[in-house]
């Protein structure tokens, strides 16, 4: 009769090297930080795409607010968002100016030559600006279908809204 018992000794555990998950994905070029990488990309592209008309009614005066309360989670509607708000408020400002020289000063147009002068020139140079916020407001929209956040010239690097 065969002998069925075997004497069996166990292998030894392979020496497991402590391996940093953490550390592995800092470090540049490993495959932890381009999966990374390549998924923060991926919701990045994903966020501009869902949010793309909410970044293009940022810059469409009174309607900044839309994007600032119902693409509150979007880094990129907020982004546009907080562009779009600071030209609102220039514009606003703008306006305020208009409105209260208009009606300080309109009495006294009608009998001074001078302040016909002054109120021409005055209505000159907000027509100059006015055409500067339309244009900034026209890059901010075309910067938001393109789907990228460059700041606009002047006044993009304020920050208003946390980006």
């Amino acid at each position: 009769m065969p002998d069925n018992t075997y004497d069996v000794t166990p292998l030894a555990e392979p020496v497991k090297k402590n391996v940093d998950v953490n550390a592995a994905s800092s470090v540049p070029g490993s495959t932890a930080a381009a999966a990374e990488a390549a998924q923060q990309e991926t919701e990045k592209t994903e966020d501009i795409e869902q949010n793309r008309p909410m970044a293009v009614l940022a810059y469409m005066g009174p309607f900044v607010v839309v994007p600032l309360v119902f693409a509150r989670e979007s880094a990129f509607a907020r982004f546009h968002a907080n562009q779009g708000l600071l030209l609102f408020l220039l514009e606003f400002g703008l306006w305020s100016v208009n409105w209260v020289l208009g009606f300080l000063f309109m009495p006294t147009l009608a009998r001074s030559g001078f302040f016909n002068a002054l109120a021409h020139l005055y209505g000159f140079a907000a027509g100059v600006i006015w055409a500067v916020f339309a244009i900034m407001a026209f890059i901010g929209i075309l910067h938001a279908i393109a789907g990228v956040d460059d700041k606009l010239p002047v006044i993009g690097h304020f920050r208003i809204v946390k980006v």
